[in-house]
């Protein structure tokens, strides 16, 4: 697998014509797969060969892998600082916010940011190129996947009292209501998970009340999902 893995890194760096990127890609992408290999990942120079196929190929089921290895290598907790100092957070911003760009690659890039996000020694970098403006327009798609990655990745920034009144600043208490009251679970619980991180703090939480929040938790109390049941009862 070792051997795997610096071939496909290496490749990555040079290869030009769509099907070997999306080749390249791909076998980054299985090869994520295996947390135990993440942190080689990231010390083989695995992050910047996936950032150069997200930023250089027009191939969108390469920039699709690319950003999901994205993903799952900075769910590893020990890679997120590295992975933010070799700078994969300005490429995954300027991809979350092209609503040009492709739906699923999008929700892939916030779902890496939103891991990178977790730990909180990357969020004045990230807050600092926009990330907060990009996730709120990933999570205004009509589709409700985006909505869920893009709250996800907000809950994490909202969870910082630095930046959590310019989450509230931007707008997103309203689209994150909204999404609460859409019919996917994990979309709902995820939105939930945002505004509870925004309202941490006492002055916000009359502004996500006068923007609808009873209503889906109204809702959701009455699933026979002990796990949204939870949701609930924790806001």
């Amino acid at each position: 697998m070792a051997k795997v893995l610096e071939t496909l890194i290496a490749r990555g760096r040079r290869v030009r014509r769509p099907r070997e990127q999306r080749e390249v890609a791909f076998g980054l992408a299985d090869l994520s797969t295996h947390p135990d290999i993440h942190a080689r990942m990231v010390q083989k120079g695995g992050c910047k060969s996936l950032v150069q196929l997200l930023e250089r190929s027009a191939d969108m089921e390469t920039q699709r892998f690319a950003a999901l290895a994205l993903g799952n290598i900075a769910s590893t907790a020990e890679n997120r600082i590295p992975m933010a100092n070799e700078g994969v957070c300005r490429p995954l911003i300027v991809y979350i916010g092209n609503e040009e760009g492709d739906t699923i690659g999008r929700q892939y890039a916030a779902l890496a940011l939103g891991n990178l996000a977790a730990d909180a020694s990357n969020h004045e970098e990230i807050v600092k190129l926009n990330a907060i403006e990009a996730l709120i327009l990933l999570l205004r798609a009509e589709d409700v996947q985006c909505g869920r990655y893009a709250a996800f990745a907000l809950s994490n920034i909202a969870s910082n009292e630095v930046h959590r009144s310019q989450v509230v600043d931007e707008g997103a208490i309203a689209p994150l209501v909204e999404l609460a009251c859409c019919d996917d679970q994990n979309a709902q619980r995820q939105a939930l998970a945002a505004l509870r991180s925004i309202a941490i703090t006492p002055e916000t939480r009359p502004l996500i009340v006068k923007e609808g929040v009873l209503d889906p938790l109204v809702l959701m109390a009455r699933s026979q999902d002990t796990a949204v049941q939870r949701e609930v009862s924790y806001f």
